[in-house]
This record gives structure tokens, sequence and C-alpha cells, in this order.
């Protein structure tokens, strides 16, 4: 097999690889973070919020 073949040929596995890699970690990324950030930040930035407004209105 000539090395102009071989070359393109491993290009492209290593591409595919390389994205399916980059597809798979981005997809567990996303998984852990929309539960965390839809169940957990959202409401608790809320409280949070809450807490600090009426501290203030307390305050003043």
């Amino acid at each position: 097999m000539p090395f102009s073949e071989t070359l393109p040929r491993q290009l492209l596995q290593q591409t595919r690889l390389f994205l399916f890699i980059v597809q798979y970690t981005s997809l567990l990324v996303f998984l852990q973070d929309v539960p965390l950030k839809r169940v957990k930040a959202e409401p608790w930035a809320m409280v949070m919020e809450k807490e600090r407004l009426w501290a203030l209105e307390k305050v003043s």
C-alpha cells in the first residue's frame, strides 16, 4: 500500500475518533450539567436572591 493511501485513511480514522470523543465528552458534560443547573442552581439562586433582598429591606 503506497504512503499516499495510508495517510488519508489514518487521518480519517483519527478525525472520526477525535470527533467521537468530543461529542461523547460534550454529551456527558451536558447530561451532568443540565439536571444540576435546573434542579439545584436555579432554585438555590432564587432562594439566595430572596434572602439577600430580605436582608437589604431589613437594613434599610
